[in-house]
């Protein structure tokens, strides 16, 4: 199993990534032997470990058809790009209704930078902020 990010304006493998823009995460393998209702998953860790967000395909409660083996496989994981400057990690895996067990797994796959803005008012992992701050002096 493997991992790139790809621009989603540039249709090329990159690993140096820009603040508000779209990133398609992609994740490739062939499975080895049969497995019975799948579901893919992907993450984004922070150099310290912690899990700042992920997607699962299907989604919640759903379950892909059976998988032979010698099948590859793609799935896109799609990502706005809203994390803070700094280095991250991304892993995924594969479960299978079968085992309860994680099928196949990868921790840190990829590791990618976001590079900073110009100005920069947040802190923290993500950038939620809908706009500049601004002040009003009362007196």
């Amino acid at each position: 199993m493997g991992i790139n990010v790809e621009g989603i304006n540039f249709g090329k493998t990159v690993n140096v990534l820009h603040p508000g823009n779209t990133y398609n995460f992609i994740v490739t393998g062939r499975f080895i032997t049969d497995f019975s209702g799948v579901f893919f998953g992907i993450h984004i860790r922070s150099i310290s470990g912690v899990a700042i967000t992920g997607q699962r395909y299907p989604e919640e409660g759903a379950l892909f058809k059976n998988a032979k083996a010698g099948e590859a496989f793609n799935v896109r994981f799609s990502f706005k790009m809203d994390l803070l400057p700094g280095v991250y990690f991304s892993g995924g895996g594969i479960w299978s209704s079968q085992d309860p067990e994680c099928a196949h797994r990868i921790l840190d796959a990829l590791m990618f930078r976001v590079i900073p803005k110009k100005r920069q008012h947040s802190f923290g992992y993500v950038d939620s902020s809908a706009g500049d701050p601004s002040l009003e002096i009362i007196k």
